[in-house]
């Protein structure tokens, strides 16, 4: 199938190798970075019927990269979060990293030490954080938008599905057709569960309707550090991003000054 780039030529993927696909956009490899463009399929050689269909995809995924677009302008740079090198009519140029994701990273190697998950759980926790507080909700909070960098750090990436609010925003109270910043935390807490545990967990809870599952639906976490944060995460007892990272540093902190 034929890729157009923004500007409506046809992707070379001689010249910018392909990296990866989502459902709503492609990556290239620009260079030493990765170029993150819409993804729009060649419609000219298609009927009427299956060009009308296929443009409008096309369009959805383009208003879709404007929205991640706006997503990066608004948080800026943050450790935790993948740096940004440029944003134009071009697409979104990012650091790339080698190393693929968390649920990758974990299907293929030996667990990693607590304090090593604990860095990575502490760096996620601390990038949502600074997220809610731009006053953006995330949505798509999975292990396959964490990249692993060289130096075994992780940076959260793709913002196509969240929502940009107001800057006067109260992120405590917003909800966008039922995504909330508790919708957001009960995500989290299955990042957080897959890294303490090592294995890979994943409730989407849009793919079940906003149904929250009971906890004896979910995974036994009693032998897990962040066991008590990840029973919050899952029955909506935080009250705000912030108050999530305070308990994670909190009971870090305590689990160093006993061992």
């Amino acid at each position: 199938m034929a890729f157009l780039a923004p500007n409506g030529m046809p992707v070379d993927f001689s010249a910018d190798p392909y990296l990866g696909s989502g459902t709503n956009g492609l990556v290239l490899q620009r260079g030493e970075h990765a170029l993150k463009i819409p993804k729009i399929i060649d419609t000219s050689q298609f009927s009427d019927a299956d060009r009308a269909s296929s443009d409008y995809v096309n369009q959805v995924n383009r208003e879709i990269l404007e929205t991640e677009k706006s997503v990066y302008r608004r948080i800026g740079h943050f450790e935790g979060i993948v740096r940004i090198v440029s944003i134009s009519e071009h697409g979104i140029l990012f650091e790339r990293h080698k190393n693929g994701d968390i649920a990758a990273y974990i299907k293929d190697h030996t667990e990693l030490s607590i304090r090593d998950k604990s860095g990575w759980i502490i760096s996620i926790v601390q990038a949502v954080c600074h997220i809610h507080r731009s006053k953006v909700l995330i949505d798509d909070i999975a292990l396959r938008n964490f990249l692993i960098t060289d130096d075994l750090l992780v940076k959260m990436i793709d913002f196509g599905q969240s929502t940009v609010f107001p800057e006067c925003t109260d992120i405590t109270m917003a909800n966008d057709n039922g995504l909330t910043a508790l919708v957001d935390l009960f995500h989290v807490g299955c990042i957080i569960y897959s890294i303490a545990a090592w294995k890979e967990y994943k409730y989407d809870l849009f793919q079940h309707q906003l149904q929250w599952p009971g906890l004896k639906d979910l995974p036994d976490t009693d032998q897990l550090l962040y066991r008590q944060v990840i029973k919050k995460c899952r029955t909506a007892g935080y009250c705000s991003a912030d108050d999530l990272c305070t308990e994670v540093l909190d009971l870090w902190e305590e689990y160093l000054k006993k061992n």
